[in-house]
């Protein structure tokens, strides 16, 4: 399956509540982790998260890290069927669209997706989803679809 013709996210209900407290109690920093799940026709299954500190200690407020050898023991931690579909992260006080700086540091994760929360004062207030098209190594926004 080609990262190009993703153009869904499906995240369980339970899930998505963990990833919004993550990033509420990282805020005003950004907050970040790793999305394990798997690909079914032109959707992500979102099946599970690791929690990940951001690294970024000069920076945090507006950029996010994740610690190289976190995402190594991540990898290699896979089950059978498991892949790593890309990152989350919050925006402090700024909505979750995908910056210039996300796609930069995008360029080197080709096909991963982008899952990116607005939080307000400290609530999450909302998310939206992203890929980098190939083509145009522009951000392409996903249909996200939270599941009870």
């Amino acid at each position: 399956m080609s990262p190009a013709s993703i153009r869904n996210v499906t995240i369980a209900a339970d899930l998505d509540g963990e990833m919004r407290r993550h990033v509420e109690a990282d805020y005003p920093s950004e907050g970040c982790g790793i999305m394990i799940g798997s690909i079914d026709d032109s959707t992500a299954k979102l099946a599970r998260i690791v929690k990940a500190e951001n690294a970024n200690s000069e920076r945090g407020r507006d950029r996010f890290e994740i610690d190289p050898l976190l995402y190594y023991k991540t990898e290699q931690a896979l089950a059978p069927g498991e892949r790593v579909l890309g990152f989350f992260h919050s925006h402090p006080d700024c909505p979750a669209v995908a910056s210039e700086t996300d796609r930069q540091f995008a360029m080197y994760w080709p096909g991963f997706i982008w899952v990116i929360y607005r939080v307000d004062e400290g609530q999450a207030t909302g998310l939206r989803s992203w890929i980098v098209d190939e083509g145009t190594q522009h951000f392409v926004e996903m249909n996200v679809t939270v599941t009870p």
